[in-house]
């Protein structure tokens, strides 16, 4: 399959790897397992598009995974290897469908570390019993 997913980070950031050609069809079929996967999380889960491996082209139909970006607990998108070409046109999509939380990047230091400071800079859940009113 030219479309792997795992989470990474203590389940914090879901990294799909594409290689190779690949079709939208196989990505649209890893969303399902996908929005499972972010739900048993329970936390914002941010995204590696990792594209490195495959002569990206975008393929017909890519606004079939607009429904991943809007996931309310999709935090940002982070993409690397992409040309500038590649960069110019996920920009344009992105504004299509009104997303505005993505970054590129060349290097894998420069992504993963991003998103652990991304992870590192997010409100711990409160540890404080709620108080109750009477």
């Amino acid at each position: 399959m030219a479309v792997q997913f795992t989470l990474a980070e203590n389940d914090r950031v879901l990294v799909y790897t594409f290689i190779g050609h690949w079709e939208i069809d196989e990505l649209v079929d890893t969303l399902p397992h996908t929005y499972e996967l972010v739900e048993k999380t329970g936390k914002t889960v941010h995204l590696l598009i990792d594209l490195s491996q495959t002569p990206y082209k975008t393929p017909k139909n890519i606004f079939r995974t607009r429904a991943i970006t809007m996931h309310p607990k999709i935090g940002q998108i982070v993409f690397l290897g992409t040309s500038a070409f590649s960069q110019m046109l996920a920009q344009a999509i992105f504004k299509l469908m009104h997303v505005e939380r993505f970054k590129f990047f060349e290097a894998p230091e420069q992504a993963w570390a991003y998103l652990r400071q991304l992870i590192a800079d997010e409100p711990l859940p409160s540890t404080q019993p709620a108080e109750i009113s009477q």
